[in-house]
């Protein structure tokens, strides 16, 4: 079987999303099951047309947000002999997209599948709109958002499997699409650590996330100055260098409060696997995988946003922005612990790239069929 991932991005090349992630670990893992993988991307700096990453051949073709309508259409037909090139037996897109319009109109004959990680409708460009102005919900954002949801409705008529990593998208992705199908569970992957989680011996807190305006990390280090015996770890930086050294300054005499950027994936497990409390301060966010991470290793959630009930669940849901409350709260009686456990549990029922890898190759078996 020959499997096409459709995605913005793949881990490497100088972006690390979610998406990209996404298909670069569930694609290693279909390798080791004799599936020939494929990903069709935007092209990242310094990456050449045809790429192999962890085994995964890599067909890119040049994107830019920027660029004006014609230039964005153009860039999609240029990527239309890249599928029929790769010949696949299944496209998978990660989230629906132009490119999975353009892919079915190369490989017509070809299953195709949308797996939805962070549909936008329009109350998420409202919420985002009073962050950030570039997605502020005027006439030209509302002409450009109805446009494109007019195309993807007319694509999901010819998709033949749907997917979600989160049940809360499956009544939103019904309504903007018109979908009739039934829309599968399909849980993104994390690794479960069952060893070397130890948590500090002192109250430790963790940030996860680019220090973007979406994500509010300010909320996060204000927090810290309340808190002077808890130590705060804001992982991550911005897109804006500015913006990011001007936070750095603001708050970098704050005692308790680490900032050190990027880190290694081993460097991240570390700073996780001592953390007590995840906080999230995201004015909006899907699923987030930092949530997954946290939860592989023991450590509770306490966010301003709720996917499938994760924070309520597993930790605090600061619905009215009280995350001191919440953090107060999580502390009390080591609440956290037991929110944690229960965590870590659902992530190794649900989660483990074992289980998604064998799930997702199951519907993909019977879709092909």
């Amino acid at each position: 079987m020959k499997i096409c991932f459709i995605v913005s991005e793949i881990f490497s090349f100088g972006k690390y999303g979610g998406f990209g992630k996404l298909v670069r670990d569930v694609g290693t893992e279909l390798l080791k099951k004799g599936v020939d993988v494929y990903a069709a991307t935007w092209r990242g700096e310094e990456q050449r047309k045809v790429e192999e990453v962890d085994g995964i051949t890599v067909y890119s073709f040049p994107y830019n947000p920027l660029d004006p309508i014609y230039s964005h259409l153009s860039s999609y037909m240029e990527s239309l002999p890249i599928y029929k090139a790769i010949n696949a037996d299944i496209y998978v897109s990660i989230e629906l997209q132009i490119s999975t319009y353009i892919a079915q109109k190369a490989e017509k004959k070809k299953k195709h599948v949308v797996w939805f990680q962070d549909p936008y409708d329009e109350q998420a460009y409202k919420d985002m709109g009073t962050v950030d102005k570039n997605y502020e919900w005027n006439f030209k954002r509302k002409m450009q958002f109805y446009a494109t949801i007019g195309v993807l409705r007319h694509v999901c008529q010819k998709v033949d499997l749907f997917l979600t990593q989160a049940k809360t998208y499956t009544p939103t992705v019904k309504r903007l699409y018109k979908i009739r199908k039934e829309i599968s569970f399909m849980p993104n992957p994390v690794k479960i650590y069952n060893e070397n989680i130890r948590k500090s011996p002192e109250p430790t807190v963790c940030f996860l996330g680019r220090w973007d305006p979406q994500k509010r990390v300010e909320l996060f280090l204000k927090l810290a100055k309340k808190f002077p015996h808890i130590t705060f770890i804001a992982l991550g930086k911005g897109h804006d260098t500015k913006v990011d050294t001007k936070l750095r300054k603001k708050y970098r005499k704050i005692k308790n409060l680490q900032m050190p950027g990027f880190v290694t994936e081993d460097e991240k497990h570390q700073i996780l696997a001592k953390s007590w409390i995840l906080i999230n301060t995201s004015i909006r966010e899907g699923l987030p995988i930092s949530f997954l991470e946290a939860m592989a290793h023991k450590t509770a959630i306490l966010s301003y946003v709720n996917p499938d009930k994760l924070a309520s669940k597993f930790g605090y849901w600061a619905r009215k922005e009280d995350f001191e409350q919440g953090l107060k709260q999580l502390l009390k009686d080591d609440l956290w612990v037991k929110k944690g456990k229960k965590g870590f549990e659902y992530v190794k029922k649900f989660h483990s790239i074992n289980t998604v890898v064998k799930n997702f190759l199951h519907n993909l078996i019977e879709t092909k069929d």
